[in-house]
């Protein structure tokens, strides 16, 4: 069963918005970083050796779109080369565990950009519903406009081929 956790699961390594923004300011502030929130997460899993001690761990990033997930790939990459890393006994640098034990799930997310990068087995669709972001009842137009320029096949593994192949379905 993967691990999946949810984005904004680590409160206590998040920015509470300044108390004298209004409602609305405040939610949407929340709203956009809650996702991104989750490089914590996945930075402490990397870095901690969790992944690589439990190579059969998969862990699921929820509802954490998937577009910050080049740039952390890029500097965790960075991080573990410059500090080397792989002499202290990693085997694998964070983008390789990444790939061989993470996913982000998206649902607005434009695919063909970040795909090579994130890899194509890396990534699951949701639609968000019944949240107020939900890409419902505009949930295929979403869908068209999110995967253009993306091969047919590789459509079919993120909308739903690589969730159910990670949850033995």
């Amino acid at each position: 069963m993967p691990l999946c956790l949810h984005s904004g699961s680590s409160p206590k390594l998040q920015y509470a918005p300044y108390e004298g923004l209004k409602p609305t300011l405040a939610e949407a502030l929340e709203a956009v970083t809650r996702p991104v929130s989750s490089v914590f997460v996945i930075t402490l899993l990397s870095f901690s050796r969790v992944l690589m001690r439990h190579s059969n761990l998969k862990v699921v990033l929820g509802e954490s779109a998937h577009s910050w997930g080049v740039l952390y790939m890029e500097w965790a990459d960075h991080q573990f080369e410059h500090d080397g890393l792989s002499r202290e006994g990693y085997e694998l640098k964070p983008s390789e565990m990444f790939h061989r034990q993470c996913y982000f799930t998206s649902w607005f997310d434009d695919v063909a950009p970040y795909a090579s990068h994130l890899g194509i087995y890396n990534i699951l669709w949701v639609t968000n519903f019944p949240l107020a972001t939900s890409t419902w009842p505009r949930t295929q137009e979403v869908i068209d406009r999110c995967f253009r320029g993306v091969a047919q096949g590789d459509r079919e593994k993120v909308l739903w081929r690589n969730a159910a192949g990670l949850y033995r379905l």
